[in-house]
């Protein structure tokens, strides 16, 4: 298990980048390759956050922005980094991102926080929008071979995890998934 600093995150920018690359490294374990054509940029705490921050000048690139509420807590930033790190393999719009796409970023944060000591293990869903992630994270799990190994399976298939259709979810998994839950994995979860 991985040991977490005693620092503060928003005062250790270091540890901070360090963290994103492993998270980036167990995305592409899990998940696959991420699109190499967007270069990563060190996460940033922000009002708005957490979210992905795509810019396209002056280089291609994109970075976390992680909300207020980690900037003295590690293991929310630990959660929060991870499910952004997800959306790096593809980048995409806010309004493109898929069902899928944000279940498995709600699993990834979860493999990754059972890898820190002192990170929770599940969601807590205390309010509309944390249940409406606890929902997307509820459907990838009734993916076949679980909610990573089934993203790397689909991104073989499709690319993008947001580009996959109902009817490419049931083609790869042969009627051993319910077409309701592939409509809804394949519906935009921003619209």
């Amino acid at each position: 298990m991985l040991e977490l600093p005693d620092t503060n995150p928003i005062n250790d920018p270091e540890y901070l980048w360090t963290l994103q690359g492993q998270l980036l490294a167990m995305v592409k374990v899990s998940c696959g390759a991420r699109d190499q054509s967007f270069e990563i940029f060190r996460p940033q705490f922000c009002k708005n956050g957490p979210n992905i921050r795509i810019e396209y000048s002056p280089i291609r690139g994109a970075y976390a922005q992680l909300g207020y509420n980690g900037r003295f807590c590690w293991p929310i930033v630990v959660y929060q980094l991870a499910q952004e790190t997800v959306h790096f393999l593809n980048p995409v719009k806010w309004d493109e991102v898929s069902f899928l796409e944000e279940g498995v970023s709600i699993a990834l944060a979860i493999h990754a926080q059972k890898q820190f000591k002192g990170c929770k293990k599940e969601p807590n869903p205390d309010n509309e929008a944390d249940r409406k992630y606890v929902s997307a994270y509820s459907l990838v799990k009734q993916l076949p071979d679980g909610a990573l190994e089934s993203a790397r399976r689909i991104r073989q298939k499709v690319g993008r995890l947001s580009a996959a259709t109902a009817d490419d979810l049931m083609s790869l998994y042969h009627g051993r998934l319910e077409p309701t839950v592939a409509e809804k994995l394949a519906s935009k979860f921003n619209a």
